[in-house]
């Protein structure tokens, strides 16, 4: 069993003796302990009373406790103006209602559709984001919702099979909560329940809420579209149950409000950034029988209950999660607004990281001299390019501070911030996958030569795509069914750049090929073979007309794509084709080979305009700006030992910080 947290048992016990104390206080006395909240409710107080009196009259000592903590803690919840409401659905329904049949990424929609959802965005979204106000629950939450919303979380809580193992606290965080961001509000509760128990047949003998999650997810999975690049503003959850549409955010909003209308207890955690990625990750918890949160991932069917990290495409630095109960953070007081970055300004998450299953360890970090008037420092990961965002925060003691359970391997930076002003606190820390620490001191005075073929990591898709190339081969033959085929090269260590190989072999072939390992598919972008033709001195690249032992060829896996000098294009083949040319009436011997695997596109481009950026313990240093002459970018007397960021001016967004040992990128 994973270990609970004792901070929120401890705040567990606190919470429930305060609403015990509430009861009995409210018991003997007209005042109800709730002056300040009614003060901030404003002309909202007489829906919050009603509430409150109409447990009073029906006697029902939880749910009055239930009500005195969702109104303790509403005025830090908030929901989109009213006003506003229309905007959103307008926008939602124009881009769900494009996506044709069965269509689930918003990248595959036909041209015309693609056209309509961009002006859809252009036109909605800045103003959206920018200009939606939002309105505090306690100054506009009305008596009869409020009452609803409790009869009928109670209901499910006391009724359902899959509940019994909830107590009052967790009741309160994980099945109560009206709300789960900053939605509209809408009648959800009853509308959500009757989907769920449409399912009823299947689950009268289902006891754990696990199961029935796996039941309603696999239900819904193939309904639901996903959306990407769309405004990340939410509908009421009311039109994502028509819309069954939109970003991960959007599909854990809804699942979110699924699983708790029929009483599943559920949460929303999530890292702030990934650690070897970029972005953060959310997912959803469920609180399973053995009162540890397991993750389910709902964007796959035949999903799986872990508590393991990685999660998304990186590891995690830490893990919070959201919950409806305000927190109290001594920082809050200390810090201004400017100084708090937004993640941090949410009060109504906890640190829940021992609850998951990854690496982590604690950390201590000298401050640098005189650099310690604050009383807080965050600890921060990179993002994109020279981005760090704060994961964590600790105190400073004695010009030291000390972060516990912190995520690796990671790259790690110690800093404070004033508005968007970052002052560095501390050399970066790099923390490899065994554990081991490393302070990056930056070596100004010595300085190295550096030779760079990428400026973002490849993903895991792409090393996957280099991995398919161990064990194929460079083939030369005279005839065209390569039955007298010579082995020119075996491919044993594919980069994942473009990469060049040079062969010494002098015999003259009209035919090569590049055949597959036999087990694996061909997921080439380029291949050039690169030779000298006969009777002439000139190495160059061999043209002829491509040929391959597919009959006929999808868009896809073309064979052209493979030979047409373009990284955008791929040839895709299952395992057992090869792709090659024919010189016709000539014959060549082949000097080298260069190949790009299928791939994002973010190594260096011949032609493009890149500069290089190094980390000298404050700021980031240019060492000027280079077009792109080869596949391959080389800097002279760069600082040694330090982090290095190399951005592409003339496209793309996808940079992310590095080390360079051994002559090698190693992304971070």
């Amino acid at each position: 069993m994973i270990k609970r947290d004792k901070h929120i048992d401890l705040c567990k016990m606190s919470n429930f003796c305060f609403l015990i104390f509430a009861i009995m206080f409210l018991s003997c006395r007209n005042n109800d302990g709730l002056e300040s909240e009614y003060l901030l409710a404003g002309n909202n107080q007489a829906d919050l009373e009603e509430v409150i009196n109409h447990y009073k009259d029906t006697g029902e000592k939880e749910k009055l406790a239930a009500t005195i903590f969702l109104i303790k803690n509403m005025p830090e919840h908030a929901g989109v103006k009213g006003i506003y409401s229309d905007e959103i659905k307008n926008i939602y329904e124009n881009i769900v209602l494009l996506n044709d049949h069965g269509i689930r990424e918003f990248k595959f929609l036909d041209s015309i559709a693609k056209i309509k959802v961009d002006s859809l965005k252009e036109f909605y979204g800045n103003y959206l984001i920018k200009s939606i106000s939002f309105e505090n629950d306690i100054n506009s939450i009305e008596a009869d919702y409020l009452i609803e919303n409790i009869d009928h979380s109670f209901y499910m809580w006391k009724n359902m099979p899959w509940a019994k193992h909830v107590n009052f606290d967790d009741f309160c965080e994980y099945i109560l909560p009206y709300r789960v961001y900053n939605e509209p509000l809408s009648d959800w509760r009853k509308l959500l329940s009757d989907r769920v128990l449409h399912y009823s047949k299947y689950l009268k003998d289902t006891t754990d809420p696990l199961e029935l999650c796996k039941i309603i997810n696999d239900s819904i999975y193939p309904e639901w579209k996903h959306l990407d690049n769309i405004p990340n503003i939410f509908p009421c959850v009311t039109d994502l149950n028509r819309y069954l549409g939109g970003t991960c955010q959007h599909h854990h909003l809804y699942m979110t409000s699924v699983f708790r209308s029929v009483g599943i207890p559920t949460c929303i955690d999530d890292t702030p950034q990934n650690n070897d990625w970029k972005d953060r990750h959310a997912w959803i918890g469920i609180l399973a029988k053995d009162e540890t949160v397991k993750k389910i991932d709902i964007g796959n069917p035949d999903c799986e209950f872990v508590t393991n990290v990685p999660l998304g495409k990186g590891g995690a630095t830490k893990v919070y999660r959201r919950r409806f109960e305000k927190q109290s953070f001594p920082f809050h007081k200390v810090l201004t607004k400017d100084q708090i970055p937004k993640y941090f300004k949410n009060k109504n998450q906890i640190d829940v990281t021992i609850e998951y299953t990854f690496p982590y360890k604690d950390i201590s970090i000298k401050l640098f001299q005189n650099e310690n008037t604050s009383k807080y420092v965050f600890l921060c990961a990179p993002d994109l390019a020279f981005d760090i965002r704060p994961v964590a925060i600790s105190p400073v003691k004695n010009s030291k501070v000390k972060f516990e359970n912190v995520g690796y391997p990671a790259l790690y930076f110690c800093a404070t911030f004033d508005n968007r002003r970052i002052v560095h606190h501390s050399n970066p820390i790099f923390i490899n996958k065994r554990g081991e620490r490393r302070d990056i001191v930056p070596q100004l005075e010595k300085e190295q030569k550096m030779r760079f073929y990428r400026k973002y990591k490849p993903s895991d898709s792409v090393l996957v795509y280099v991995n398919e190339m161990v064990g194929a081969k460079v083939q030369g033959s005279n005839s065209i069914d390569f039955e007298d085929a010579t082995d020119l090269y075996a491919f044993s260590n594919p980069k994942d750049f473009f990469d060049e190989i040079e062969l010494k072999n002098d015999s003259t072939f009209r035919y090569f090929r590049y055949i597959g390992n036999p087990q694996k598919r061909i997921n080439l972008s380029e291949f050039e073979f690169i030779g000298r033709f006969s009777n002439d001195s000139i190495i160059q690249k061999l043209s002829g007309i491509p040929v391959s032992n597919v009959s006929s060829y999808s868009e896809d896996f073309s064979v052209y794509n493979a030979f047409d000098g373009d990284i955008r294009t791929n040839c895709l083949g299952s395992p057992g084709t090869w792709i090659g040319i024919d010189l016709q009436d000539k014959k060549a011997s082949l000097s080298k080979i260069r190949y790009m695997v299928r791939n994002h596109f973010n190594i260096v481009e011949v032609n493009d305009f890149y500069e290089l950026f190094y980390f000298d313990g404050q700021t980031w240093v240019s060492k000027g700006i280079k077009k792109a002459a080869n596949n391959f970018l080389e800097y002279d007397k760069v600082p040694v030992n330090t982090v290095y960021v190399l951005r592409n001016l003339s496209r793309g967004r996808q940079e992310r910080m590095f080390l360079y040992e051994n002559g090698l990128q190693f992304y971070l």
